[in-house]
């Protein structure tokens, strides 16, 4: 069968190596690698200008060449389609699950024995730099947690919120799941004075049926998608019980909607028709455009309100991976990954994508990108709070599962049904993907 028509659960799983790699003799002088990154235009520029200023200062004379490989999905079928042959990148742009899957087919390389090398480790201070959410993300429990990535950058849930909108209402922005809900159901029953889009019915929070969302409130319940240590999908938690149940009151008392598009949250939050939506960090600067189209108020992000003592935000962002070459073209890569993830590289990459870094020490050199952007500002200050979902190949095809469900109960359905169903069908996703 071609690999390209394989999916990620099916993939060949192939145990992991227990030796550990050696590198501190290695020579990586002269060594070519290739780059297969995600980005375009702006974006591809900056990673492009990375990658030269690696090439132009590396001490060991190594070469660089980078590949716009299309989107994530296009690269894991590039990627499948040529295991087994020579033409597999050094590195690649991968999701946790995705990577995961790859190393099904024993195609990466676990980091680790490069992170413990004296020769060519990463410094300390360096490792102290990263989200710590962003270093457990390449930590992969299909593989016996094998480091098979790298952080490359961050996204994460956010609220986008109506200031004016709460004020003509009286209240403080949320930070409880009740808060939440009162805010919400405030903002369903009364409509933004200020609204480009009157014919539209209010709604105070808004997003769309998707896996992530799902993740989000389970995360803000103090809860978890995936338990490492159970090895197991944990949908039927008492935790997640708990944001299914707001969830259902939610949209019970119309108090929550889904967008009637693809990314319609966006205008309608721009429109003053939602006072709230949810999603992704990296959807802020659409977010601000329609404000500034639509009905111009006063807005700001938060995280979604938490039953947990601290916010816990759903972190997400792809990592980089080391394909399993030889020796000195994998030190060659280590030794590129470091360069991307310092400081001054990262900042670089921010300025020209408006992602979250994964080096945090980044953003003391992002003040002039801060202050013209004082909503990412705002959201910089969630980057310590994040989980991750799961790092498990199967995940791609639990996202699959998982936002439907989130869609059931935002019809109506049960709640506790749909969850527990969830994570029995979850799990025996999770158990297809590792025969």
């Amino acid at each position: 069968m071609n690999k390209f028509l394989i999916a990620a659960a099916t993939l060949p799983f192939i145990a992991s190596a227990a030796i550990a790699q050696n590198y501190d003799d290695v020579d990586p002088s002269g060594a070519e690698i290739t780059i297969w990154y995600r980005q375009t235009r702006g974006g591809a520029e900056a990673i492009e200008a990375i990658i030269t200023d690696f090439n132009e200062t590396n001490a060991y004379g190594i070469t660089a060449t980078g590949v716009s490989a299309g989107g994530y999905g296009e690269i894991y079928d590039k990627f499948v389609n040529l295991i087994g042959t020579d033409e597999l990148p050094n590195i690649v742009i991968a999701y946790q699950n995705q990577s995961a899957a790859f190393e099904n087919a024993d195609t990466l390389i676990d980091l680790q024995p490069l992170f413990d090398s004296e020769k060519w480790g990463p410094s300390d201070e360096l490792v102290g730099q990263i989200a710590q959410g962003k270093w457990d993300a390449g930590l992969h429990p299909d593989h016996d947690n094998e480091r098979l990535g790298f952080p490359a950058r961050t996204s994460m849930d956010v609220v986008g919120v109506n200031l004016d909108w709460l004020a003509e209402l009286g209240m403080d922005v949320p930070t409880t799941p009740a808060e939440l809900r009162d805010v919400a159901c405030a903002g369903s029953a009364n409509a933004f004075s200020k609204t480009a889009d009157a014919e539209t019915a209010p709604v105070g929070l808004m997003f769309g049926a998707d896996a992530s969302r799902l993740g989000s409130f389970i995360f803000a319940h103090g809860g978890e998608v995936f338990d490492v240590e159970a090895d197991a999908f944990v949908y039927d938690s008492d935790e997640a019980m708990a944001a299914g149940a707001l969830l259902a009151d939610l949209a019970a008392n119309n108090c929550i909607r889904q967008p009637a598009e693809r990314y319609g949250e966006t205008g309608d939050f721009g429109n003053g028709v939602a006072m709230m939506v949810l999603g992704s960090s990296s959807g802020m600067d659409y977010w601000g455009a329609a404000v500034d189209e639509g009905s111009q108020h006063n807005w700001t992000v938060i995280p979604l309100p938490h039953s947990t003592d601290e916010p816990v935000v759903n972190m997400f962002g792809p990592d980089w991976s080391i394909v399993d070459t030889d020796e000195a073209e994998e030190v060659a890569s280590f030794l590129w990954l470091q360069h991307w993830a310092s400081p001054e590289m990262q900042a670089d990459f921010i300025r020209a994508t408006d992602y979250y870094p994964a080096n945090l020490a980044s953003l003391e050199m992002l003040d002039a990108h801060r202050a013209e952007k004082p909503q990412w500002a705002t959201g910089s200050a969630y980057l310590g709070y994040g989980m991750i979902e799961a790092a498990v190949a199967a995940y791609q095809d639990v996202r699959r599962l998982a936002g439907p469900a989130l869609g059931e109960i935002f019809e109506g359905g049960d709640y506790e049904i749909i969850l527990e169903d969830l994570a029995i069908e979850a799990n025996e996703a999770l158990e297809d993907s590792r025969k």
